[in-house]
C-alpha cells in the first residue's frame, strides 16, 4: 500500500505513512481488498460531511451578504450624517448673519451706525460708516465689539470690513485689517 499524500510505500496496516506521518485509513473494497484513502478525503466524500460542507457554504454566503449590506447602511449613514451636519452649520451660519444684521439695525436705529458703504474700486471691501460725535464717547470695550462683529460679519458674508469712517468728514476713524485689537 502506499501513502495517499506522499506516495510512500507503507505497511497495508499502517495507521500512519512513515515518511510524512499522515494518517492512513484502511476500507475494504468490494472485491474485499483493503484500499488505502486519506481520513480527510473520506470525510468529506461522506453524505455527513458533505451535508456539513454545505451548511458552511450557506453560513459563509449569508455572512458575506450581511456584511456587504452593513457597508452599504454604513455609507448611507455617514453621507447622511454630513449632509444634516452641513445643512445645522448652514443655518447656524444665517442665524449669526441674522443676529449680526439685527445688531447692525440697532446700531442704526440709535444713530451710531449710517450704513455700510461699499468701496467704490471693489464691491468685495467696505466700510461702516458711523457718527463720529457718538463714536467719541463709545467706551473702549464697545469699539472693540463692534470691530468683532464687523469681522464676523466679513467672514459669513465675504465683504472685507476695512474700518470705520466719519459719516460727515469721510475720514478713517479707526482702520483695521487683520486684529480687532490695533486701535
Amino acid at each position: 500500500m502506499y501513502c495517499s499524500k506522499c506516495g510512500n510505500e507503507i505497511a497495508d496496516d499502517s495507521q500512519f505513512c512513515n515518511l510524512c506521518g499522515t494518517p492512513q485509513r484502511q476500507l475494504e473494497s468490494k472485491n474485499g481488498q483493503n484500499k488505502n484513502t486519506d481520513v480527510m478525503n473520506s470525510d468529506i466524500t461522506s453524505p455527513l460531511g458533505c451535508f456539513g460542507l454545505l451548511i458552511f457554504i450557506i453560513i459563509a454566503v449569508v455572512f458575506s451578504l450581511n456584511m456587504n449590506f452593513n457597508s452599504s447602511n454604513t455609507t448611507n449613514s455617514n453621507s447622511s450624517q454630513q449632509q444634516v451636519s452641513t445643512q445645522k452649520t448652514q443655518q447656524e451660519r444665517q442665524d449669526r448673519l441674522n443676529t449680526i444684521n439685527n445688531l447692525i439695525n440697532e446700531a442704526t436705529n440709535e444713530g451710531l451706525i449710517i450704513k455700510i458703504e461699499k468701496s467704490i474700486y471693489d464691491d468685495k471691501n467696505a466700510y461702516i460708516i458711523v457718527e463720529e460725535s457718538m463714536w467719541n464717547q463709545l467706551p473702549h470695550e464697545t469699539k472693540q465689539h463692534l470691530c468683532l462683529m464687523a469681522n464676523e460679519y466679513s467672514d459669513l458674508t465675504g465683504i472685507k470690513i476695512l474700518g470705520f469712517k466719519g459719516y460727515r468728514t469721510g475720514k478713517t476713524i479707526m482702520p483695521f485689517v487683520s486684529s480687532v485689537h490695533n486701535f
